[in-house]
């Protein structure tokens, strides 16, 4: 089961999610990304760090939300290992992400903007 949670650090959101995102997964965190866009904030973090497994066809189901966090923020990703790089790498908008090994870095880098 793939699990999506939400946590704010003053002004980002910082979207955690863990397991295997499979096709329930990747509409769960489509819908979840939508949702989050209605709240108009503009830092996000996206922590992949208990992401076990992707694939590219369910990680084509959530890149118009993410694309549409990006055009309304900034997006940053935390976690992302080597096997989940690997697929995120194939998306269009990945060189335009910056990556951070954890959370900490991320916010780190956030508070900056």
């Amino acid at each position: 089961m793939f699990q999506i949670t939400k946590n704010e650090h003053g002004d980002v959101i910082e979207i955690s999610m863990r397991g295997i995102l499979d096709m329930d997964g990747a509409r769960d965190l489509k819908f979840f990304l939508e949702e989050i866009l209605l709240e108009k904030k503009a830092k996000f973090i996206l922590n992949f760090r208990r992401v076990e497994k992707i694939n590219y066809s369910n990680l084509q189901m959530i890149a118009a939300p993410i694309q549409n966090l990006m055009a309304t923020g900034t997006v940053v990703l935390s976690g992302v290992s080597d096997t989940v790089a690997k697929v995120l790498k194939t998306t269009p908008y990945y060189q335009r992400l910056k990556s951070y090994a954890n959370k900490d870095e991320a916010l780190e880098a956030l508070a900056e903007i």
